[in-house]
């Protein structure tokens, strides 16, 4: 889901830039050879994943074998359409790095210790928990409009303890 932007402050391309400097990319276009803070991959790279998330770079292929990743992301997703055509099973993906707010999901709170840059498969990790939370909150909010106040909303906000959840599952489902 792509961020809202009126919420970051002014400067954040200035920001972005930094964090991916540090994440190695080059000063010319701090985006190419910027690698994932977690995992370590290339930004612009182009390859598969397994079903536990490794990255498989692609092989066979002259410009990758000799660079590991595209120059932009045009580039790397020309590569990645070519290789679909031929591809007998494979999805090839092209990797993005996206800036993660690691403590908090403030979009104001920019201090270099609560950024990193994560490829899609990291940053979704990251945020999971997250998610979950604005998921339940959007369906308690969808429930209060249709009338539906009797459920035990504490359960989608995790605020039980294990007994609770299960007595509030089994009310909820059963």
């Amino acid at each position: 889901m792509p961020a809202d932007m009126s919420k970051y402050p002014k400067d954040w391309p200035e920001i972005r830039r930094k964090i991916l400097l540090r994440a190695g990319g080059r000063e010319d276009d701090p985006r190419v050879g910027a690698r994932c803070e977690k995992c370590g991959v290339l930004n612009y790279a182009v390859g598969t994943r397994n079903a536990d998330g490794k990255f498989r770079p692609i092989v066979g292929n002259q410009f990758y074998d000799n660079f590991e990743y595209a120059e932009s992301y045009k580039d790397a997703m020309e590569t990645a359409e070519y290789n679909n055509e031929w591809a007998d099973g494979e999805k090839y993906i092209v990797i993005v790095l996206t800036i993660a707010h690691l403590h908090d999901e403030d979009p104001q709170n920019v201090d270099e210790n609560n950024l990193a840059a994560l490829c899609q498969w990291c940053h979704n990790r990251h945020d999971v928990a997250m998610r979950r939370k604005h998921a339940a909150q959007t369906r308690q909010a969808k429930a209060i409009r249709q009338g539906q106040t009797g459920m035990p909303w504490a359960l989608a906000n995790n605020a039980m303890n294990g007994d609770q959840k299960s007595a509030a599952q089994n009310w909820l489902f059963n």
